[in-house]
């Protein structure tokens, strides 16, 4: 009908049918224009979501590229020395254990009394972790700017560590005060890094506790017995030189924190007194963070507490109850809301020793020596 229609207009009124029909081809012409520019127009932003994409991982490359050659230059003016810059890194390092193994000789622990408890923050007091890349306190401090590059280096090392040795990703979500906290759930059944790995820490979406405390229990044994076969100094042979040498520079750039601190520690000893770790940060990130300053053979895991999960309130308190409440307590570091918690516990003496700078932990040690 519609083509008889057509017909017969166009045989009446051949004028107006062909004005219709060129109406009707510059619709089809304009409708396809449109489709047309639409399609360009959803293929300019797919394509400039894309190159976006590629502008994104082009600078991340440039990125990564002049970090990797940093390093390099680093790396290359630090062994413009030769083996003789080796060999003193290397023999500074060996000389920080042997002296601790000198005075665990003469005071062994079975000698200590547990007349005074050192409270150790980790962060700002034991190590200037945080302020090694904080450019006002390194201004603050008066260190060697170059402190920060050195730091980024640091925290790359604890990155390995963390994520290929502690399982960093799944360990964080199952963060515990105290490297025994689990193990009333430990079967004591040997494994080994393969094995452990392999176990799921979650089952059913539930906690699996039996397999957690074996990895905690993995992770102190690495962290107590390092040159053992799955320790963590044949974990991490392939950086034990970049390690050293960072630790190296750091302590020369932060005028010998690390050494200044190390002396305090084997002053507590002789003292008679006793050193313990009270972490703000988690337990598997201050392990790692104690290895790689050196003073995992001073504290013993057992040694460690992280308040990240319950709080600082409560590692003091299950100290207090293992050392009495009668024992003099010292704070070292930490700040002043540490001091107020420690002073409203159950413990009876308590006093607080700020440390800002290595001067303050010299200080200190001629306190203890004195």
């Amino acid at each position: 009908m519609a083509t008889r229609a057509g017909a017969m207009q166009q045989h009446r009124h051949p004028q107006r049918y062909q004005q219709n029909v060129t109406t009707v081809k510059a619709k089809a012409t304009t409708a396809a224009a449109a489709a047309a520019a639409g399609s360009m127009r959803m293929d300019r932003r797919r394509h400039s979501g894309r190159d976006r994409e590629r502008h994104r991982d082009r600078d991340r490359d440039v990125d990564r590229n002049r970090d990797r050659d940093r390093d390099r230059r680093r790396d290359r003016d630090r062994d413009r020395g030769g083996s003789e810059r080796k060999d003193k890194v290397r023999d500074w390092v060996k000389s920080l254990d042997e002296s601790w193994k000198e005075v665990v000789r003469l005071h062994p622990p079975e000698q200590q009394r547990r007349d005074t408890v050192y409270l150790w923050e980790i962060d700002g007091a034991l190590l200037p972790f945080q302020s090694l890349t904080d450019e006002s306190a390194i201004r603050a401090q008066g260190w060697d700017p170059n402190v920060r590059h050195v730091a980024f280096s640091i925290e790359r090392n604890l990155g390995f560590i963390l994520n290929q040795r502690f399982w960093w990703r799944e360990m964080e979500r199952h963060d515990q005060p105290h490297i025994n906290s689990l193990l009333p759930f430990d079967d004591n059944r040997q494994v080994s890094s393969y094995a452990v790995q392999r176990e799921r820490l979650l089952e059913r979406g539930r906690p699996n506790y039996n397999a957690i405390a074996r990895r905690y229990r993995w992770i102190k044994e690495a962290y107590r017995s390092p040159n053992e076969r799955e320790g963590l100094n044949n974990l991490v042979s392939d950086k034990s030189h970049r390690m050293s040498v960072d630790l190296f520079e750091v302590n020369k750039m932060t005028g010998d924190w690390v050494e200044a601190a190390r002396e305090v520690i084997k002053a507590i000893k002789t003292s008679g007194g006793l050193s313990v770790i009270v972490s703000a940060d988690k337990l598997v990130s201050s392990l790692a963070k104690l290895y790689l300053y050196r003073f995992h053979s001073m504290f013993a895991p057992e040694m460690v507490y992280a308040s990240a999960k319950m709080g600082k309130a409560w590692c003091f308190e299950q100290i207090i109850k293992l050392y009495g409440p009668k024992t003099k307590y010292v704070i070292l570091g930490g700040g002043k809301q540490v001091q107020n918690t420690l002073r409203v516990s159950s413990a009876k003496n308590v006093e607080y020793w700020p440390i800002r700078s290595a001067v303050d932990l010299r200080l200190i040690k001629k306190r203890l020596s004195g």
